[in-house]
């Protein structure tokens, strides 16, 4: 989904970096509709999040026409997509049983378990899929971690997760 993100932001500056008016304009401006149905149906909350937070910032500096046709677009997608409000309602549960976010931290949870018994070299790429599967009856039926920082210390251990952040730390120190 976080693709989909990357596609339609590129078509989109390509789009409103062309002459007002152009007829060159029409084609990206169809791509980003087009690829943003699909984006709306992979029920990625944090690519949704992701997108709308660039179109507001592309909305308020440079583009407020693009900022409004946002806001109704997904204000109409509220009002007659179920699934869509299904999706941002469970952005507010944090509590309930039932929520996204208390999956995901019960998941967490599970991992730091089988860090803190293996936290040097950790158990093997693909090992984080197989722990988590022990645990499906109580966390539905998905098994992939979800935080790639603790899929990396779990499965390569420590060393492995501090070289990783070593490279972000890096390019953002350039």
């Amino acid at each position: 989904a976080l693709y989909l993100v990357l596609v339609i932001c590129l078509t989109l500056f390509v789009a409103l970096n062309l002459r007002k008016g152009s007829v060159a304009r029409i084609p990206y401006i169809f791509l980003s509709i087009f690829f943003v149905i699909p984006l709306v149906f992979t029920y990625t909350r944090v690519a949704w999040l992701a997108l709308a937070f660039i179109l507001f910032v592309i909305g308020v500096y440079r583009f407020r026409k693009l900022l409004i046709i946002s806001i109704v677009a997904v204000l109409l997608a509220y009002l007659f997509m179920p699934s869509f409000q299904d999706r941002i309602s469970t952005l507010a549960s944090v509590g309930a049983a039932d929520s996204s976010s208390s999956w995901r931290l019960d998941l967490w949870s599970d991992m730091i378990v089988y860090i803190k018994a293996n936290p040097w070299f950790g158990y093997g790429p693909g090992t984080a899929s197989v722990f988590l599967e022990k645990n499906i009856p109580r966390l539905l039926t998905e098994t992939e971690p979800h935080n790639d920082y603790l899929r990396i210390w779990l499965e390569s251990g420590i060393f492995a997760l501090l070289s990783y952040l070593w490279i972000f730390i890096d390019y953002l120190k350039r």
